[in-house]
């Protein structure tokens, strides 16, 4: 009888535990329907111990910077709110690429594939800056710090999956091979030519 006694008290224990961390989490979330402000957003990423760092242009706390390290590689990671605040982001940005314009197809082709396989997270590039990046957009609402973390999670996890495709090394120029014409015009006959 004490064993079941026992058992019994454990069980409502763990449901009574179960039920606490249900009800923090409740209590931290955004009410259905309603945005996440800048604050609350801070807020959450500080309380995940993620050390944000106010990234915005103008000090409004709509921007964080976030650094996750495994294995000794810290990725930055962007946080950020939409200007209207109904979209969440993340982002990447890889180093500046030192000449874009001589990389090959199959760099770019690449990265339209990686895109493809991982809507609504895409890459995209920046000429101003000559630099790739990645993002991956939600609808503002219903955040919790359980779903930040793992959606932060996972976002990490889809860059260092696909760093072999974003490495700035992929976009240096290819090399010539030796005895083979490289130059571009006698791709010319390859594509349809216009009609008259």
């Amino acid at each position: 009888m004490n064993r079941a006694l026992i058992s019994f008290g454990m069980l409502l224990c763990f449901a009574w535990l179960g039920h606490a961390q249900g009800l923090a989490d409740h209590a931290n979330a955004v009410v259905a329907g309603e945005k996440l402000t800048p604050d609350e957003l801070g807020k959450m990423l500080t309380n995940l111990a993620l050390e944000p760092k106010d990234n915005s242009k103008d000090k409004n706390r709509d921007v964080y910077l976030v650094s996750i390290d495994h294995d000794g590689w810290k990725v930055p990671i962007t946080v950020s709110l939409s200007t209207n605040r109904n979209v969440l982001w993340l982002e990447i940005k890889t180093p500046p690429l030192p000449t874009p314009g001589e990389a090959g197809a199959d760099a770019w082709l690449r990265l339209l594939e990686l895109s493809s396989e991982s809507v609504p997270a895409h890459f995209a590039y920046d000429k101003e800056s000559k630099r790739l990046h990645l993002y991956k957009p939600f609808p503002n609402q219903g955040w919790t710090p359980k779903r930040l973390r793992e959606e932060i999670a996972n976002f990490d996890s889809l860059v260092r999956r696909t760093v072999s495709a974003w490495d700035p090394k992929n976009f240096a120029p290819k090399q010539a091979v030796p005895g083979k014409n490289t130059s571009r015009d006698t791709d010319r006959d390859s594509f349809p030519a216009k009609r008259t």
